[in-house]
């Protein structure tokens, strides 16, 4: 019989569901949950989950980058302040921004007047580009009612997303 890290009601639950495990030598879950710690002494050059703190309410924006998380944000920043080469400057440009704006960001800062920047953001989780959208789908769905985000995460909705979230969330 082999040793498996899932207990009885797991396998039982797995099956109901129709989820097949494989096991994998050394990965398990729980070294997919696992705050891994930075070996940089700026958190905002690794890649990982981050979040968006607006400066004047609760609202906050949970997103991913498989990139220095640094420069993902300065692209949030330059769209929210219309800095970056690729916007127009005017007020009227901002709100036409805010119409299209994919992530809710701009649409925040549009409808409220509030503001956010470089003070206000910080890496939640450090992880590999493997396990990117799980974890900023199982952050958002941890955080739901306080975010600006437009969409759920990536994986939220599916069979092994809601396993994971049971399996942290007893």
């Amino acid at each position: 019989m082999k040793n498996t890290v899932l207990d009885s009601q797991s396998r039982k639950f797995l099956r109901r569901e129709n989820i097949i495990i494989q096991e994998i030598p050394g990965r398990k879950v729980k070294n997919i949950f696992n705050k891994h710690k930075s070996t940089s002494k700026n958190k905002l050059q690794e890649s990982g989950i981050y979040e968006i703190k607006c400066e004047d309410c609760e609202q906050k924006y949970i997103g991913q980058s498989s990139r220095s998380v640094g420069i993902r944000i300065q692209e949030h920043l330059d769209s929210v302040l219309m800095g970056g080469k690729k916007y127009r400057r005017t007020w009227n440009d901002v709100k036409e921004k805010a119409t299209v704006d994919p992530t809710g960001i701009v649409k925040h800062m549009v409808e409220t007047g509030h503001k956010t920047d470089k003070e206000q953001v910080s890496l939640i989780q450090k992880c590999n580009r493997g396990n990117l959208d799980l974890m900023e789908s199982y952050h958002i769905w941890k955080e739901k009612d306080k975010l600006m985000n437009i969409k759920p995460g990536p994986l939220e909705g599916t069979k092994t997303f809601n396993f994971y979230c049971k399996l942290m969330n007893p």
